[in-house]
């Protein structure tokens, strides 16, 4: 008999259904994105890990479950018309821990756009 009590207390999160919050821990996808932190300006450069990735970039976590998108164009070494997350993937890996500065904020549509530094 299989003993099926971890995997209910820890279900499989991974995919297009969860990310990884800043810390590691996996959290399902709600559809709803938390707000912008305060204090969150353009200019402004802070320590990240990539929650998930694809095809058009690298969402990347900030300041608790707060994600900004570092577009695949602002990625050295990157063709940003490619369609595919796999040459991304080649390159980075979902927990890898990123210094990121603020290049634009949406507070609106609570969006942040991020680049690599």
């Amino acid at each position: 008999m299989n003993d099926v009590s971890n995997d209910q207390a820890k279900p499989d999160l991974t995919g297009t259904a969860a990310a990884r919050n800043f810390g590691g821990e996996l959290r399902p996808r709600t559809g709803v994105r938390p707000e912008i932190p305060q204090g969150f300006e353009v200019g402004e450069t802070y320590p990240g890990e990539i929650a998930s990735i694809v095809a058009f970039g690298l969402f990347v976590a900030i300041e608790g479950d707060f994600e900004g998108l570092v577009h695949r164009s602002a990625i050295e070494g990157v063709d940003p018309e490619n369609r595919d997350a796999a040459d991304l993937h080649e390159i980075f890996a979902i927990g890898d821990m990123l210094a990121v500065e603020v290049v634009s904020v949406d507070r609106e549509r609570n969006r942040a756009g991020l680049k690599l530094i």
